[in-house]
């Protein structure tokens, strides 16, 4: 028995409303308008005992009456009688009357008795009339959640206490000193007019026994507690503070206010003196507009949770909470929406940082259910279900826990001794935990790694090695542990790289564990039941986050989508051949069965006598399913598990999904055959891509290779046709690779990590791309031998950043473009009779683009993704530290042969002075604390024009040699990341003396050089140029001196791409090096961009050779240290 009481229902007003009467005398008629009348009047007020006889009367006057079984049927159910409320409710659903709420209550009542499928299929009537989507959603995910969790461990052991229960009610008990407290409607009622009115039992009160009879097989003997705690009427439940002596009493009167006055429960505190609970008072927010109660103490008496249904809640019964401050208890606190539903929560009981209630509002197994959350601070966790046995079908409340271990709760299960039992509960221990995992690299197991399970002390407490399968176990671990699983393996890239899963028994993928950032995994050990549950509670929250339905669109066809013009009824039937549902097609054989049920299996019939018919099926995105074989004329439609739809489940699992674009010529190919194939060439699914090219592979698993074929494309179309792998919103993110034979190679990965390899794809992107595109008129080449058109293309601000003639096929090239923008083009001239296609380095068309509103032909993708470019390498040279230093040198024809002291004067690259010193015996100067991004004049006082200056490193090694301009300074700039920069700006003359020393240059600076030159735009060597390092590395082989190679370009396109390119070009010196057994630390790198010319080519008189004589790479033998 639970007293919570509300206002009247809107189900008594809907029964006010509904008059279904048959045909019969006019004297029967009125009988039973009569008893239905009285019955109303006692249901109006919540006296359904009351309300029984006279409804049970109109019933044997017209058994087929809507409403006197409705009324019925909803007094039964308010009594928790659920067998005969089954009786009437099975009449009330086969009546032309029925209503929405009738399939709910019928499946609450179905549930209640323990049959759950019924259950379902009545949750699914009420949820299809949609008037409850909160309650449809519970209720069909309560029918879930029990099938999920009847294979879990029982955490509990519970027992009837016999000598404690009789056939009226016992819950809420409490222990107080040597005492046990409890509440209970097997004593006398003091008031008997009015006491059986609600539910025909007596009142309750509360009771109390010795602690050391609680056990007892024999009846108890329990007393009614003598004093003011018992009135007489309803009290109880109660809740008691042992810390302060203190009671808290829920408490219903029966004062007499007016025929529609409903008495509401109220709680009252007490105290303990002189062996009696004494001195009574109201809480301070009792009321008579709702009811409050069900308290519980926390925090040393400080703080009382209660249960109300007050206004501004969340739904009909709500929790809150009230501090005593200063003496005063404060202004309830709505416990929000995490914990308080549309419906009920009730029966609070607060231990060990764990509040605990009973809720019919989250996912229950019927009726009531006892959850808990942890409680931080203000905030509370997820609502947590304390599943079987603790909870039923039925009723289950009013928790108090003895200890960590031990405790006792309530319940009007099936096969209690009466209406409400106390139950005794014990937890019990799992047994020990066997951790079974595998062990993969690129898919492919991985033998001989050892495995190290550490503590959380991050102690080794055992190690095992993975076998020939990959496999390995650790078993007898402690239920419930936080483990470390540490993988030790000579080539360290197999652990970063690999993948570990737990396996079930059977030696299925369970989960996929993800390494923290030192390198291990983190383990927690639970059975495997519980491993799949959390699972699935992870799946849940993701599916509604994406949302989504269970849908089936399909289509009728012989030969393919769309040749088949008639309409016929389509049969849906379950996995035992069932019938469940019917659709007509229409004309064109398409068809849909909506809000399914998930993770079924069903099979399909069609209405037709022509064996060639062939069915497809489709997903939300209309992407064909590989999902539907025949037989006898009977389609099966496997489940196949959309990794994009439940991306935490598939990667747990070892799955995933393929979603791709077939694209010819920037056209997206329809209506195609495409087939998969596994590494050993087995056909696995076939498919055809929709009117965007798209098609789907679903339960494929990652890590592995597959072959897709593309089997109905003529040669010439096969090779100009590309595929892209998209997400699942269907943006392009990287192109699938094309083998020889014309199929491409697809790596499978878990879902979430294909948007993680279009981040790998960029990093292989330079910062600019060369974008080749063709006008055309119907076809790309039908664009000949016409007059050269003026390209602009246009940045995403709007701005004209470039533009370029079309040549005699209509062809134009844009050489810098940024790889990460997307761009417009427009024509100087315009026309509306052209169209523009991009184009690769085969001349083959990769994206068409489309004429926007402003007359600008536009592309979707990144530029990158449709640009032509030569990839980079992703590993990073060394790079030289920073100096804020900068030293120099000035001499007439060879550094040191000026001894002179001159006067060096070093200007911002505004014109200010900065400082200005002296050189040395040897010419030698140094200007220390400059800026790092500083760009500086030099300006020597006194020197003619055959004076020259060099820059020198810490080690007075010679870096670079700089030109006069024609104000007679010397310039030089600096970057960030790289050493001294040398910038020559308007050099008159490019005659330039090279300074190459040789063994005999200088005494004390021994450095042999030589450059290699590149082809315009390239960062790889001819073989001629190759053959130069080669001669090198003969000449240094047997060295132990440090080698310096330092990269530049020409000054032809933006700083930053030609800072880009020369980065390569000393990436690629420095792998072929190493590559010829140079070892990493004895080679320093760096590269200038634009900066260093050997010719100045700003006037733009350059001839191509000059050009690539700046196209360079210097390789240099440094000194070794003294």
């Amino acid at each position: 028995m639970k007293i919570y009481y509300s206002n009247i229902s809107i189900l008594t007003i809907s029964l006010l409303a509904v008059f279904g009467f048959t045909l019969f005398s006019s004297f029967d008629l009125m009988s039973q308008e009569k008893q239905i009348s009285k019955g109303l009047e006692h249901f109006e007020m919540n006296e359904y005992a009351l309300a029984v006889p006279h409804f049970e009367e109109a019933i044997k006057l017209d058994a087929r009456s809507y409403q006197a079984n409705k009324l019925l049927g909803n007094c039964y159910r308010k009594l928790k009688n659920y067998e005969k409320a089954e009786m009437y409710f099975a009449e009330l659903v086969k009546m032309p009357e029925v209503s929405a709420e009738d399939y709910l209550y019928y499946g609450q009542v179905l549930l209640a008795n323990n049959k759950l499928n019924e259950a379902e299929k009545y949750f699914e009537k009420f949820a299809e009339l949609g008037e409850n989507q909160f309650l449809g959603e519970l209720m069909l995910l309560s029918i879930q959640k029990q099938k999920q969790w009847a294979d879990l461990l029982k955490h509990y052991k519970i027992d009837s206490l016999i000598g404690l229960n009789s056939p009226a009610s016992e819950f809420s008990i409490q222990f107080f000193q040597d005492r046990f407290y409890l509440v209970s409607s097997r004593g006398e009622n003091y008031y008997s007019p009015e006491s059986p009115s609600w539910t025909g039992d007596n009142f309750l009160g509360i009771f109390e026994a010795d602690t050391t009879e609680l056990f007892n097989l024999e009846p108890i003997n329990l007393k009614e507690v003598s004093g003011s705690i018992n009135s007489f009427y309803h009290d109880g439940p109660i809740a008691i503070d042992k810390t302060e002596n203190r009671i808290a009493v829920s408490r219903v009167d029966n004062r007499m206010k007016g025929k529609n006055f409903v008495n509401q429960m109220k709680l009252y505190l007490g105290e303990f003196k002189k062996g009696k609970w004494k001195r009574f008072t109201d809480f301070p927010y009792n009321s008579d507009s709702y009811s409050l109660g069900h308290a519980c103490f926390a925090d040393s008496g400080k703080t009382l949770y209660f249960s109300s249904n007050m206004s501004g809640g969340y739904g009909k019964m709500d929790l809150y909470v009230s501090e005593k401050v200063n003496g005063e208890w404060t202004v309830p606190k709505n416990l929000g929406g995490q914990i308080n539903t549309p419906l009920d929560e009730v029966f609070p009981f607060y231990y060990n940082e764990k509040l605990y209630f009973s809720s019919d509002g989250h996912t229950t197994y019927g009726g009531l259910d006892i959850f808990y959350v942890e409680k931080n601070e203000d905030l509370y966790s997820e609502p947590i279900n304390m599943k079987a046995p603790i909870n039923s079908n039925r009723d289950d409340f009013s928790i108090y826990f003895l200890n960590d271990e031990n405790g006792f709760f309530a319940s009007n299960r099936m096969g209690s001794q009466g209406k409400d039992d106390i139950f005794f509960f014990k937890e019990v221990r799992p047994p020990d935990i066997k951790l079974n995992a595998l062990f993969e690299y690129n898919g492919l197991p991985q033998e001989g790694i050892r495995v190290n399970l550490l503590n959380e002390n991050d102690s080794v407490v055992a190690y095992t090695f993975t076998d020939e399968s990959g496999k390995f176990s650790f078993e007898d671990l402690p239920y419930d542990e936080n483990y470390l699983i540490q993988l030790d393996a000579e080539d360290n890239s197999i652990v970063e790289d690999g993948r570990l899963f737990i396996l079930n028994e059977e030696g299925d993928k369970l989960q996929l564990l993800y390494a923290l950032k030192n390198g291990n995994y983190k383990y927690r050990s639970l059975p495997f039941e519980e491993i799949v549950e959390l699972n699935h509670l992870l799946a849940e929250d993701e599916s509604k986050l994406l949302g989504g339905s269970n849908n089936i669109n399909g289509t009728i066809y012989k030969k393919l989508p769309g040749d088949f013009k008639d309409s016929v009824m389509v049969y849906l039937l379950n996995d035992n051949g069932e019938v469940i549902d019917s659709v007509w097609s229409d004309k064109n054989g398409n068809f849909s069965f909506e809000e399914l049920p998930a993770d079924a299996n069903y099979l399909i019939k069609v209405n037709s006598e022509d064996p060639g018919l062939q069915l497809a099926t489709y997903n939300d995105e209309n992407r064909m399913n590989q999902n539907v074989s025949s037989s006898n004329g009977i389609f099966e439609l496997k489940n196949m598990k959309d990794a994009s739809k439940s991306t935490v489940l598939a990667t747990n699992q070892g799955y995933t999904t393929l979603i791709a674009r077939l694209v010819h010529q920037g056209e997206p190919v329809k209506h195609q055959w495409v087939k998969i194939y596994n590494k050993d060439k087995e056909l696995l699914a076939s498919v055809l891509t929709n009117a965007l090219g798209e098609f789907q592979f679903n339960e494929l698993q990652f890590d592995d290779t597959y072959l897709i074929e593309l089997p109905e494309l003529d040669t010439k179309t096969l090779y100009e046709s590309v595929i892209y792998v998209l997400n699942e919103k269907g943006d392009a993110l990287y192109l699938l690779n094309q083998l020889k034979n014309g199929d491409f190679e697809f790596n499978s990965l878990p879902f979430d990590e294909y948007s993680k390899m279009q981040l790998i794809e960029q990093a292989y992107v330079p910062m600019i791309v060369k974008l080749v595109g063709q006008l055309y008129e119907k076809l790309p080449g039908d664009f000949e031998n016409q007059e050269p058109t003026l390209v602009y293309a246009i940045d995403e601000s709007g701005t004209v950043i470039d533009s370029a003639w079309t040549d005699a096929r209509g062809k134009f090239t844009f050489q810098k473009l940024k790889a990460d923008e997307t761009y417009t083009f427009k024509m100087k001239d315009e026309s509306n009779n052209l169209n523009m296609a991009i184009l690769d380095k085969n001349d083959l068309v990769v994206e068409k683009t489309t004429l926007n509103e402003d007359g600008e032909f536009e592309y979707q993708m990144l530029t990158y993704q449709v640009a032509q470019f030569d990839k980079l390498e992703v590993e990073d040279p060394e790079l030289i530290e920073l100096d804020n230093k900068l030293r120099g040198q000035v001499f007439k024809k060879l550094p040191g042969d000026y001894g002179d002291s001159l006067k060096v004067y070093i200007y911002d690259d505004e014109g200010s002075l900065i400082a200005t010193t002296y050189t040395d015996s040897n010419g030698k100067f140094e200007f220390s604390k400059l800026d790092f991004d500083g760009n500086y004049f030099f300006e020597v006082e006194g020197a003619d024009d055959s004076f020259q200056l060099v820059t020198l490193d810490e080690n007075n090694n010679v870096l670079h040699r700089t030109i006069r301009n024609k104000f007679g300074q010397f310039t030089y700039s600096r970057l960030k990341q790289v050493k001294h920069k040398v910038k020559l700006i308007d050099t008159e003359d490019k005659e330039l003396i090279v300074f190459l020393a040789d063994e005999d240059s200088f005494a004390n600076n021994d450095v042999k050089i030589i450059n290699v030159n590149y082809r315009f735009d390239s960062y790889r060597l001819e073989k001629s140029e190759l053959h130069k390092l080669d001669e090198f590395l003969k000449e240094v082989s047997q060295s132990n001196q440090k080698i310096k190679i330092t990269s530049h370009t020409d000054i032809r396109g933006p700083k930053a791409y030609n800072i880009e390119l020369s980065r390569k070009r000393s990436q690629f010196v420095f792998n072929y090096l190493v590559k010829k057994g140079i070892n990493k630390s004895k080679i320093k790198s760096d590269y200038k961009g634009e900066l260093l010319p050997l010719i100045d080519c700003e006037k733009g008189d350059c001839t191509e050779g000059d050009h690539r004589m700046n196209r360079r790479t210097e390789v240099k033998l440094l000194q070794e240290k003294n």
